[in-house]
């Protein structure tokens, strides 16, 4: 038995998951006077029908027992992190039912050896097996960003397919509040693109409502200009919006580094002419807000979902932060939290909240300024 793929994981992979790759080395895979033995794993970027010169190598040094099979369980998520490349989604650009990021791959797998002081190469032979030659099927994988939970890599089976639907990429949990005039970006994907086939299928589509026109949303009427809209890349790795409220209070940081320069008469130092500055630091202003009063469920929400986001925008228009201003757009911002979310604390008579600041992306001050 040669080298070959044993259990190759169908569907969209999220390459900040474990993605494992199992592989199978049969006892007569080398020669057996061979030396420096290498199984190598080559991830390619693109369809295995047009294939690209752009790869990802995993290798490593087979066990040395030629009397039985050796299988391997290879992680290839740092490979497909790779292929996918960095996040540029462009949140003023986001359209109704655009497909989001998503790209084809597939996989290689070959060996090496060296053999009478000449070395061979399965690659450079032409003589390795592909993901299409081991399912039989034309075209390649494909993968976006995002993660699963530890319960999710468990839960999902085939079994537990039962038919097509689309699946939301979200982890919210009912009974959601947003305000008139906000925007509502949830994204979807076939079931069977996510845990089965995925061959051949549509990438994930992107969907913006009004939060008047969605069913299922809670809207606060009466209390509108406390809240702000954010828009942050989920764990799933797709765009997600949600409102939270403002606790009155925004600081702006004042530090700075003073100094002396004194003036020279007739290169006499004069202490009367000093001139004294100070260096300005970068002025970014920073927003307590919170949740406000959530079920247990949407404080954890809260603490896993949007809080550990690595990108954040906030709405604001014209006059600011309210939803109902002219000429809306995203504008960058950094959240922070303490060192913990509490989800909820039985000791006290009070509701779960989380708390977080928000550090705007721009300098100055969006109500003071000489256009007007």
């Amino acid at each position: 038995m040669a080298i070959n793929f044993k259990d190759i994981p169908l569907g969209l992979h999220l390459c900040d998951s474990m993605v494992p790759v199992g592989v199978v080395v049969g006892k007569n895979s080398f020669p057996a006077k061979s030396t420096m033995r290498k199984v190598e794993l080559r991830v390619y970027e693109g369809d295995s029908r047009e294939p690209t010169d752009r790869y990802e190598s995993i290798s490593w040094e087979p066990d040395d027992d030629s009397r039985a099979n050796s299988e391997y369980c290879i992680d290839i998520q740092h490979a497909l992190r790779a292929i996918m490349g960095e996040d540029t989604i462009d949140p003023n650009s986001l359209k109704d039912k655009m497909s989001l990021p998503m790209k084809s791959y597939f996989m290689c797998l070959g060996s090496s050896y060296l053999l009478d002081g000449k070395w061979w190469d399965a690659f450079d032979n032409n003589q390795f097996v592909s993901t299409g030659e081991a399912l039989g099927l034309e075209g390649g994988l494909f993968c976006m960003r995002g993660r699963l939970s530890d319960y999710e890599r468990n839960a999902i089976v085939d079994s537990w397919i039962t038919e097509d639907r689309d699946v939301t990429l979200s982890r919210k949990p009912e009974g959601e509040v947003s305000v008139s005039g906000a925007l509502h970006m949830v994204s979807t994907v076939s079931q069977s693109m996510l845990y089965a086939e995925g061959i051949g299928q549509s990438a994930p589509t992107l969907s913006i409502k009004n939060a008047d026109d969605v069913k299922g949303l809670y809207l606060d009427t009466v209390q509108t200009q406390q809240y702000v809209q954010f828009l942050f890349i989920n764990s799933l790795g797709v765009p997600e919006t949600v409102c939270a409220r403002m606790l009155r209070r925004r600081a702006m940081p004042l530090e700075y580094d003073s100094f002396v320069r004194e003036q020279r008469v007739n290169r006499v130092p004069d202490s009367y002419g000093a001139f004294y500055g100070a260096l300005k630091a970068q002025q970014h202003a920073t927003l307590d807000m919170s949740s406000g009063a959530v079920t247990a469920e949407w404080a954890e929400w809260w603490a896993t979902e949007f809080l550990t986001a690595k990108r954040w925008w906030v709405r604001m228009g014209d006059r600011g932060l309210f939803l109902d201003d002219t000429n809306m757009c995203w504008r960058p911002c950094v959240v922070t939290s303490k060192n913990e979310a509490v989800i909820y604390d039985q000791s006290k008579a009070e509701a779960s909240h989380v708390d977080f600041s928000v550090k705007m992306g721009w300098q100055g001050s969006e109500k003071l300024s000489f256009l007007r």
